[in-house]
């Protein structure tokens, strides 16, 4: 759990608080992360201490000076590059840098947003922009939320800050496409879950039929269906047969698949039981099998269909075929009610019925053993295999 914990706060830190390329919450004008200070201790008059200890935050958390990237390293001071924009910042207002640095270091010290001058991520607050007042750098147009120093924080740049009115912004929308995703007052458009999973061969055994059951919506009673149902699955050449996910609406392919069974049984995923409406999509990449079958679409689609075969050396197909068929005549379909007829899953009725379903299922067992041989005997002619013990493993 721990380890899950400083995983999930490395991943805010590095790819919403702080992203680097002005991709974080202050980038593109959502928020910005102020640290505690003190202000009885700040002296300098007309000089907001909040403003430019965010502005100290900002540069240190994008270069990724905090405790989740330096656990165990005492920083006895704070880098070349701070220094440096604090000088920046002095110089812009007046005041004798070695104070400022002074200053800075104090409120650092006192702060429990910092530990030896690293930052402390989960101690700091989110603040939301107020008016629509930002500041722009002059020399690389970085963006702030709030004045500071009046110096701009890329540290390649110390750029003087102009005020620019946001809406009148003659060069684009603040924050662009991601800010503008964000704002669901001004786009209308809510916030939605997009829950993501993959399904490999290297996915626990135990946690396969779990993810496979929540990508159909299929939810236990002491489950959390808003978090666990999941909307996408990557899966690997493991999902191309044999494994059933439900009714897809979308697939789609990161390479041309070898042959063009191959990719007939992946798109085929597709618009099965009823989908109205489903698309596939085949991403080519830059070799030379993608290159041919981009260029040469109809053999990958319409190639002749080879014979198709049945493996019947393996006892573990013959025994899922049996239990399938068992289930099969054990339940007919209107002996067992169910709301979702696209989804497999509920053709044998509820999880919660299963207990008396169970008893059902164990009668027609003992009672239609002729049934059940003839059956046996029809998957296993012409194989070496023998599954008299079929019926004993069923009841089990």
């Amino acid at each position: 759990m721990t380890n899950i914990q400083a995983e999930l706060k490395r991943m805010i830190t590095e790819q919403l608080l702080f992203a680097r390329r002005d991709m974080g919450l202050e980038g593109l004008g959502l928020a910005w992360c102020e640290p505690y200070t003190d202000s009885d201790k700040w002296k300098i008059e007309d000089f907001d201490v909040s403003e430019m200890m965010s502005a100290v935050t900002r540069i240190l958390a994008e270069r990724r000076y905090t405790r989740i990237y330096y656990p165990y390293t005492d920083q006895m001071k704070n880098p070349a590059f701070l220094r440096d924009y604090i000088r920046k910042s002095a110089e812009q207002i007046g005041y004798p840098a070695d104070d400022l640095i002074s200053a800075v270091e104090e409120q650092q010290e006192s702060s429990e947003s910092f530990e030896n001058y690293l930052i402390r991520v989960e101690k700091l607050n989110l603040r939301l922009p107020q008016g629509d007042t930002i500041f722009r750098c002059s020399k690389c147009r970085r963006k702030h939320l709030y004045k500071a120093g009046g110096i701009c924080t890329n540290t390649m740049c110390f750029g003087q800050l102009d005020e620019v009115d946001k809406k009148k912004d003659p060069f684009e929308k603040y924050g662009g496409y991601y800010a503008i995703q964000a704002n669901s007052d001004e786009n209308e458009i809510q916030p939605y879950r997009f829950h993501c999973e993959e399904l490999t061969a290297q996915t626990d055994s135990e946690e396969r039929p779990t993810r496979q059951r929540w990508f159909q919506n299929v939810i236990l009673d002491n489950e959390n269906q808003r978090t666990d149902e999941i909307d996408l699955l990557s899966v690997t050449t493991t999902m191309e047969a044999g494994v059933d996910i439900g009714a897809l609406s979308i697939v789609l392919l990161g390479n041309v698949p070898p042959q063009r069974f191959n990719y007939q049984q992946r798109v085929g995923r597709a618009g099965r039981r009823g989908e109205p409406v489903a698309s596939s999509l085949t991403l080519c990449r830059l070799r030379t099998h993608d290159d041919h079958y981009f260029s040469h679409t109809g053999e990958i689609t319409n190639n002749p269909t080879p014979s198709p075969y049945l493996d019947l050396r393996s006892p573990d197909i013959i025994k899922r075929v049996l239990a399938k068929e068992v289930l099969f005549h054990a339940f007919p379909k209107h002996s067992i009610e169910t709301s979702n007829e696209r989804n497999v899953h509920g053709a044998f009725g509820k999880a919660s019925d299963w207990s008396t379903n169970r008893e059902k299922l164990s009668e027609w067992i003992k009672t239609q053993q002729g049934q059940i041989q003839r059956i046996m005997q029809v998957l296993t002619a012409q194989t070496e295999l023998d599954l008299q013990n079929g019926t004993d493993e069923l009841v089990n």
